[in-house]
């Protein structure tokens, strides 16, 4: 019955959005997610004939998902319907940027699931103004709120274990002292809230981070970058993860061409736990971009360094910090003018470290954890495209022993789904 209603509205909606004038649209670009494909305007903006700087995507999914509601491998299946409308926003003029996606949408589970009901709303903002030739002041906001797991970065848990909110907001102000020197001033700060009470006990937190870059320019398309943050971490319950971390970092950003762009940070960081105790770990970060066709794009992303824990439960020898290898892949691939391949890939390798309140150091355990996603589109328009999409995700424990075998549980999930999309 819902699915019935579900896709009466679907085709009620496309019905409507169909009797609308048409006009030509700019060039497009595609934001993949972790399930989904979202069509929006490059940031050159929308065609001087669109009347609108505005476009809407509507999309509907049925497929089979293998492990529902579960937190180990070998869980009970089911078919489920994934609706999605995605709105987007696009303003590039002389002093101000502006790139607003909005998502929302859920997903409806037949069997297996005590809560059939996923629910996924996402809002990504990014906003650039010119106050002088010198004074640049920039915001990216990104709000979601969701009930499946985030592999892309450090926001929880790695299975399904209720809605949760996610919201990471950065604020910069670019001063440019010279041509060649510019100093860059942060401020970021990121809240993890889970509804469910028990995943909240031991992830519900909050994050203050500020920073200072300065920008030296070697050339046009080199520059050297030293940075400093300092990060707060506060947990609502499980205080003895509170701590305070000093980042001290060395960097470039290189534009090779303007297809081939490269940034890398590398360095330290010094953390200190309010309940006592302290560790000094190695801190890199790297990302690479590449143009690789008009229609083609590679976006990688590694980092390496100390992150929150996400065990699930909360006890004394709960791990208080963790290092952690991450890295991700997007790939867009034009197969032909009609079927696109979208390639997303997750993997992080994690090394936790547990510590009694009295000091005492618990044995530790590692884990390694994959998200794998491949979507073929297909363009039967200008309009309505056919996309095939697979997921895998997989969570393998490490050795561990006394009480830290309870954080190392296995997880394997493999998602398949068809689907139409319209984009207006």
């Amino acid at each position: 019955m819902f699915t019935s209603r579900l896709f009466a509205r679907i085709v009620f909606a496309a019905a409507w959005i169909s009797l609308q004038p048409t006009h030509a649209r700019g060039q497009e670009v595609e934001v993949v997610t972790q399930n989904s494909t979202v069509s929006t305007a490059t940031s050159g903006g929308p065609s001087l004939l669109s009347p609108l700087p505005f476009h809407l995507s509507l999309k509907i999914d049925e497929g089979y998902d293998d492990n529902v509601g579960t937190r180990t491998a070998g869980g009970g299946g089911s078919l489920f319907t994934d609706g999605t409308l995605t709105l987007a926003y696009d303003r590039n003029d002389v002093r101000t940027k502006v790139n607003l996606i909005c998502v929302a949408g859920g997903t409806y589970y037949l069997l297996n699931v005590p809560n059939p009901y996923d629910i996924k709303a996402t809002l990504a903002l990014s906003l650039s103004h010119n106050i002088t030739a010198r004074l640049t002041l920039a915001a990216s906001i990104y709000i979601g709120y969701q009930t499946q797991p985030d592999f892309s970065a450090n926001v929880g848990l790695n299975n399904r274990a209720g809605n949760y909110l996610d919201t990471v907001d950065k604020f910069t102000a670019t001063y440019h002292w010279t041509s060649r020197f510019a100093t860059v001033p942060t401020f970021t700060f990121q809240r993890v809230q889970y509804a469910n009470s028990t995943a909240g006990a031991s992830q519900n937190r909050s994050h203050y981070t500020f920073g200072e870059q300065f920008r030296f320019h070697l050339s046009p398309r080199t520059q050297l970058v030293p940075e400093y943050r300092y990060e707060i971490v506060n947990y609502d319950t499980f205080t003895p993860r509170d701590s305070t971390t000093h980042y001290v970092l060395f960097g470039v950003d290189e534009d090779f061409s303007s297809r081939l762009k490269f940034v890398v940070r590398g360095g330290a960081t010094f953390r200190s736990f309010n309940s006592g105790g302290s560790r000094t770990d190695p801190n890199f970060e790297g990302s690479l971009d590449y143009a690789l066709a008009p229609r083609s794009s590679l976006s990688w992303q590694t980092t390496y360094g100390v992150e929150e824990p996400n065990s699930s439960t909360v006890v004394t020898s709960a791990p208080l910090s963790r290092t952690t290898l991450r890295t991700g892949l997007l790939l867009r691939y034009a197969l032909s003018a009609r079927i696109t391949a979208n390639v997303t890939g997750y993997y992080h390798h994690d090394e936790n470290q547990g510590t009694t309140s009295s000091g005492t150091v618990q044995p530790g355990f590692s884990q390694d954890s994959y998200d794998l996603s491949l979507i073929l589109r297909y363009a039967i328009n200008r309009r309505f495209t056919f996309d095939l999409g697979f997921q895998r995700s997989q969570v393998i424990s490490g050795r561990s022993s006394g009480q830290l075998v309870q954080f190392t549980q296995p997880y394997l999930r493999d998602r398949y789904s068809a689907g139409l999309s319209f984009t207006y």
